[in-house]
């Protein structure tokens, strides 16, 4: 609560949480979190409707991106989800791979 209360409930800050509360709490390898604006009310200045935020964690490495989406709350949720999974995918090796390149000896990929 006080996490949000600082930064707001659509934030990197509480993404990464959620991303990595995902992992600690659960027995999962990989967590994907969301938090955004689908609309068509909620939005701001400073984070207008389809303003989203995703994370990713992987065996305890955490990414995350803004996103600024456009279209209506059906587009901004689907966008949302295609550009999450993409990213996971494209960035596989910074989220699969531990610093020295290698595979992250707990990551099962089903």
């Amino acid at each position: 609560a006080e996490m949000i209360a600082k930064h707001g409930a659509v934030s990197e800050e509480v993404v990464r949480a959620m991303a990595e509360g995902a992992i600690c709490h659960s027995r999962a390898q990989v967590s994907i979190a969301v938090t955004g604006i689908a609309g068509p009310g909620g939005g701001s200045v400073e984070k207008p409707v389809g303003t989203v935020w995703v994370g990713w964690c992987v065996d305890g490495n955490t990414l995350t991106n803004c996103l600024h989406l456009d279209g209506g709350r059906a587009t901004i949720r689907t966008s949302t989800l295609t550009n999450a999974l993409q990213y996971c995918t494209a960035s596989e090796h910074q989220l699969w791979m531990n610093p020295t390149g290698h595979p992250c000896p707990n990551f099962r990929l089903c």
